[in-house]
């Protein structure tokens, strides 16, 4: 039985044999998070690390200890890079139907049994219907068999899709990089002036037709818009209400870009440190959004 680093009152445990020959890397890289663990190579060497922030004696935390701040001072010049996931599977909310093995009582088999969580509103507060979500199932029965350490494995995947939409990468010099696998790090560039950001066409009365967006656009936004030929123009303030904006409905036919200005660091989650022959390091790190409160981001 391997039991996770937490220390807390609820302890996560590995409950199954290893029946197959397999690869190492393969088999942590697959399981470690029913453990809320994740693999990692930190000084050329593989190891497991948390998923979640902890504090220093191993307890799940809300408060997120930022390692390092990296802008154009330390981001060497044209390493830069920052994708979104790809929309759909990476990115939808999901139903999770989480599968796990019951514990053997009584001289009796044990029996797969399941649990099916979501979370209840969407990003604008509105409440949400499983009808419109996408369905996944996790089959953790090999290994689990602690319905809490499924229900917060359900609770960790939802959390995941919902909030982690983007990634970065960058070279900096090991002078700048107190960094591994597992810390939290604030990036802030010149060209990151905005967040939920979202494009598509303006129709006729300024009704906004964006292919990706899940609801309809509500809120103040900033603008680019072009007009597919040379013609483009810059607007901020853009009230927008049920995807419907009437200042840009002298606009209809043009290509939109909504996004709101950032009014603080943005919070990314390192997930590999990367040391190349140059002496130069890659640093590559998924999105972890917090908030700020008390001077602490949360």
């Amino acid at each position: 039985v391997s039991q996770s680093r937490y220390p807390c009152n609820i302890r996560y445990y590995m409950d199954g044999m290893i029946a197959d020959v397999t690869s190492w890397r393969e088999f942590w890289a697959e399981t470690a998070p029913y453990s809320m663990l994740e693999l990692a190579r930190i000084g050329g060497r593989d190891t497991l690390i948390p998923a979640l922030p902890v504090d220093a004696t191993g307890r799940i935390n809300r408060i997120i200890t930022i390692s390092a701040l990296f802008n154009q001072g330390n981001i060497l010049e044209d390493s830069y890079k920052e994708e979104f996931l790809d929309y759909g599977d990476s990115t939808q909310d999901i139903v999770a139907t989480v599968i796990y093995r019951a514990p053997e009582r009584a001289g009796v088999f044990p029996k797969n049994t399941s649990l099916t969580l979501h979370l209840k509103t969407d990003e604008n507060g509105n409440a949400l219907s499983e009808d419109n979500l996408r369905r996944v199932n996790f089959d953790l029965s090999q290994f689990v068999t602690s319905r809490t350490q499924a229900l917060h494995y359900g609770m960790m995947m939802c959390l995941q899709r919902r909030h982690v939409k983007r990634a970065v990468e960058f070279k900096t010099f090991p002078t700048h990089a107190p960094v591994q696998p597992g810390s939290y790090i604030y990036v802030q560039t010149d060209e990151n002036r905005w967040d939920t950001i979202t494009s598509g066409i303006i129709e006729e009365g300024g009704v906004l037709n964006a292919p990706i967006s899940e609801s309809p656009i509500t809120g103040t936004f900033n603008a680019l818009l072009y007009n597919g030929q040379s013609q483009t123009a810059r607007l901020e303030a853009v009230s927008v209400s049920n995807g419907q904006s009437s200042t840009l409905a002298q606009y209809e036919g043009w290509l939109f870009v909504l996004g709101q200005a950032l009014t603080s660091r943005r919070v990314f989650r390192v997930t590999e440190v990367e040391l190349d022959e140059e002496g130069e390091v890659t640093i590559r790190a998924v999105e972890h959004p917090c908030e700020e409160s008390g001077g602490q981001s949360r």
